[in-house]
């Protein structure tokens, strides 16, 4: 009886020994949720006064690119680990005769929009050059892209349209054309969208706009402190801003010519 006992005893601890055992093991493999690395994304909207429906591509420095659907209401979100700042995004319409727009993004884990003023700002910084190009170049042209060159295209595109923004309650002086959260529903910077339409001639470098459906005199130096913006053209032939050169409205169309 009593060597039962001793033996009952043994075989108690033995188990005692093996679950604490276990116990270690199970707890050792399962790492804590927060020994997870955090993933990192660019959220944004892709509008020009509706929401675009098409592909969103983002392009790093070292000559990596990523995409992701557009959702419905014209938001993104995609994932850039392992992605190298600064970075150009496009945003491709399923309609091909829709023009891309562009954008660019200084860092990850950032609101970016992608709209016809963040693709007039990287236009005019890039010296009213194609962005295609540049975008087929952009490992070799994000370190050296002018950024104080973009913040000045921001600048004097919301001094020309400062009467739109006015018109939304917006203060165009302090808005983000390129960080700001807003929603593609026609109300708000969305609705600027819908007043503001702009024609691209990438390859001939220049660009026309309306307003309202009337053609608007686009101004090159715009600058709030000297209160000076674009305004609407009232003459029947009048065209809007290009470039420094002269436009003849009988020679064949644009070699890439961008509708918004």
């Amino acid at each position: 009886m009593e060597l039962n006992k001793l033996f009952l005893a043994m075989m108690a601890a033995s188990s005692l020994a093996l679950t604490a055992c276990g116990s270690d093991s199970d707890s050792s493999s399962s790492p804590s949720d927060t020994d997870q690395p955090d993933t990192q994304v660019l959220t944004g909207t892709a509008a020009t006064g509706l929401a675009m429906d098409g592909t969103v591509y983002v392009y790093d420095a070292e000559g990596r690119s990523t995409n992701v659907v557009i959702e419905d209401d014209g938001t993104f979100s995609v994932n850039v680990d392992g992605m190298t700042a600064p970075f150009m995004l496009e945003a491709r319409p399923d309609d091909a005769s829709l023009a891309i727009q562009y954008s660019f993004a200084e860092a990850a884990d950032i609101n970016v929009n992608v709209t016809p003023l963040t693709t007039l700002a990287l236009f005019l910084a890039n010296d009213k050059q194609s962005l295609a190009v540049l975008l087929a170049a952009w490992d070799d042209q994000a370190e050296s892209f002018d950024e104080t060159a973009l913040a000045e295209a921001e600048e004097t595109i919301l001094a020309n349209f400062a009467d739109q923004f006015e018109e939304q309650s917006i203060v165009a002086e302090t808005y983000d054309l390129f960080n700001a959260v807003f929603s593609a529903n026609q109300t708000g910077f969305d609705a600027v969208l819908d007043d503001v339409k702009i024609v691209f001639d990438m390859d001939g470098g220049s660009f026309d706009v309306e307003v309202d459906d009337a053609d608007y005199t686009f101004v090159p130096d715009a600058d709030f402190d000297d209160e000076t913006g674009g305004e609407t053209d009232t003459t029947p032939d009048a065209i809007s801003f290009a470039s420094q050169t002269d436009v003849n409205p009988d020679e064949d169309a644009f070699s890439e010519v961008v509708t918004v």
